[in-house]
């Protein structure tokens, strides 16, 4: 079995290739925890580093809802054969200090099947 992980096709920018992993044959359910450095001002955002100031990363489901950095993702239904997890991200501003500049990140997920 394989499992894409991609993002959704909703989101503009740019991003990564799909990775893939490689799992059991039979049909399992599967969960996944999202971790990394939290933003200062709002725990559940993805923080950044670089010139940039006062931005933070919000993760989200395939649908657009927030992931907050920390939890996890409701079970995904993983069968025999490819299967495509889909998860996005976008830019979050704190008006009062956004500064203008580079900046990266890290996101990091976890594959746990039941």
């Amino acid at each position: 079995m394989r499992v894409k992980v991609g993002r959704p096709p909703f989101l503009g920018g740019s991003s990564s290739p799909p990775g893939t992993v490689g799992g059991a044959s039979a049909t399992t359910g599967e969960s996944t925890p999202f971790d990394g450095t939290a933003d200062s001002r709002d725990p559940s955002l993805l923080g950044v580093y670089g010139e940039a100031q006062g931005v933070a990363i919000e993760l989200l489901t395939d649908a657009g809802t927030p992931i907050p950095l920390g939890s996890t993702t409701a079970d995904y239904l993983i069968v025999a054969g490819d299967n495509t997890l889909r998860f996005g991200a976008q830019l979050r501003i704190h008006p009062d200090r956004a500064r203008a500049g580079g900046f990266s990140s890290l996101a990091k997920f976890t594959l746990s099947y039941l």
